[in-house]
């Protein structure tokens, strides 16, 4: 009998231990969501494109001559807000715009944005916005083919596209991009992740014009329960963080809603 306890004694601690085995991940791996990883790679890969994003946007400003106005100053007047008179709101919306599109992320805060995208994404296709690499390129093939015929009608329109193409060609040299075209090719995965976010985020914004009626701002109002909702997300999902150097961070307000239905219209 002794000898029967001990056999069941080792092959459940085989069992258990084969168990924790198959939760190892590689060692770049830094955190997993509803059981995809998010690599050390891909950290470092969101904090060259946000510097990207920041190059690309000063020399667009600068070929637009808004050399003498801030990017922040250009985006408040841009909304009709007044620096001065803002709102907590306000603040909060001009705040993600910059830790998002205007400030190089540190490796938490690429980590937090990566999360948060993996989240809506997988909500994305739970509501049927998946997006097939296929029909990104056909509608990235279908947008250039329309600017390039309306810039044909238009020679100034087409002197300032050539002159951006001109000057940004080197930006994209310097990040290991042979032109925008090779940039856009390299990253279709993640523009059908995000193109499939961004039509869910359209059912968004008709469900909460419901639910924040006549408020101010209504953009800048929706565009922060975007984010509330990105974290309520994240808060029901199943999350590991494997290194003790990176944390979950939240920079919204709590959600009430709930899950909403933001199935896609056929």
């Amino acid at each position: 009998m002794k000898l029967i306890r001990a056999g069941v004694f080792f092959l459940m601690a085989a069992l258990i231990l084969s168990g924790c085995a198959s939760q190892n991940y590689p060692e770049n791996v830094v955190a997993v969501i509803n059981g995809e990883t998010i690599t050390q790679e891909e950290i470092d890969e969101a904090i060259n494109e946000g510097k990207l994003h920041i190059d690309l946007t000063e020399a667009l400003r600068l070929l637009n001559g808004e050399n003498s106005m801030s990017q922040r100053d250009a985006m408040l007047q841009a909304f009709g807000v007044d620096e001065g008179n803002m709102t907590s709101g306000q603040k909060r919306f001009f705040e993600g715009i910059e830790r998002s599109s205007a400030k190089i992320p540190t490796a938490n805060d690429a980590l937090n944005s990566l999360l948060v995208e993996e989240v809506l994404y997988q909500e994305a296709v739970k509501q049927g916005h998946e997006a097939s690499i296929d029909r990104v390129k056909q509608i990235l093939e279908e947008s250039k083919r329309i600017n390039l015929e309306a810039m044909s009608q238009d020679e100034e329109a087409l002197r300032e596209y050539n002159e951006y193409v001109e000057k940004t060609a080197s930006i994209y040299h310097q990040y290991g991009f042979t032109s925008e075209e090779d940039y856009l090719s390299k990253r279709m995965d993640r523009t059908a992740q995000a193109m499939a976010i961004n039509t869910m985020n359209y059912e968004f914004d008709k469900v909460m014009a419901d639910k924040l009626p006549g408020v101010d701002s209504a953009q800048i109002e929706r565009g922060n329960a975007w984010e509330d909702y990105g974290e309520y997300l994240l808060s029901k999902a199943k999350v590991k963080i494997l290194k003790p150097e990176y944390q979950i961070q939240h920079y919204g307000e709590s959600w009430s809603h709930g899950r909403l239905n933001l199935k896609a219209k056929s």
